[in-house]
């Protein structure tokens, strides 16, 4: 199976609900803090050495709990603010998100977007002039999105240098290799660091077919330079199922 994109023409408003829920908890721990402030009726009494002492025949109660959206999926979407010169919004997401890719929207605001954290979720404005600047980054605590970066970077006005991503050879496949092999697919120069990759601006991107690995993240990052350029396909998007079951329909929602 394979997908075909088509390219992405007018300005829109990206607004994407992704992986956020209210949950209802029968009974359940999440934190010291719950239990300090009852949140779940009942008062932690003491603690000793990280244990936590319950009095006896303590009971639940049930409450309603907001489960942060998964950040890593946001991400997909925050990349097409800079790539499509679009406003980009994922409700439910905040700064102070427990989750270690936020930190890519401090790599978007390096590249010249405004980032703005509004009561609904974080707010993604592309760069002026659509000017996309280049830079060299550390993504060895938010490895996840080296791959969401690497599409985005042949589009940038300077190269792009990405760090601290050598041990994603070690993951659903080797990113890197799977990197450099459709980045050269699409035509644009890359070369292998010491613990990452350089990429650098690319004249025009070549058609043609990418290649997933059957890795969830290739799929879904490769996706974003057939937004901006014709003739991109993927074979077998749809491995995304593995954490974003329904990307492709959330996709065409969001942006088409």
């Amino acid at each position: 199976m394979c997908c075909k994109l088509m390219k992405k023409c007018c300005c829109l408003v990206v607004i994407a609900m992704i992986a956020g829920a209210v949950f209802y908890f029968l009974c359940g721990l999440k934190g010291e803090d719950m239990y300090e402030e009852g949140s779940f009726g009942k008062k932690m009494q003491d603690k000793k050495k990280n244990s936590f002492i319950i009095p006896k025949k303590a009971a639940y109660e049930s409450l309603d709990y907001d489960i942060e959206p998964d950040v890593s999926a946001a991400c997909y979407f925050y990349a097409m603010s800079p790539l499509l010169h679009v406003k980009s919004k994922v409700m439910g997401v905040h700064q102070n998100s427990l989750q270690g890719d936020v930190a890519f929207l401090d790599v978007l605001a390096d590249m010249g977007c405004t980032i703005s954290d509004e009561a609904d979720g974080i707010v993604c404005m592309p760069p002026k002039n659509a000017h996309i600047h280049g830079g060299s980054w550390d993504l060895s605590t938010f490895s996840d999105q080296a791959l969401t970066l690497a599409a985005i970077a042949p589009f940038a006005k300077e190269p792009v240098g990405i760090e601290g991503i050598s041990h994603i050879r070690l993951q659903e496949c080797d990113r890197i290799n799977a990197i450099e092999e459709n980045l050269t697919e699409l035509g644009v120069r890359v070369e292998e660091t010491e613990n990452g990759l350089r990429i650098y601006p690319a004249e025009c991107i070549k058609p043609c077919k990418i290649k997933t690995y059957d890795d969830h993240r290739v799929a879904m990052s490769f996706t974003l330079p057939g937004l901006k350029a014709e003739g991109v396909e993927i074979i077998d998007p749809y491995c995304c199922r593995k954490t974003f079951e329904n990307f492709y329909e959330v996709l065409e929602e969001s942006v088409y």
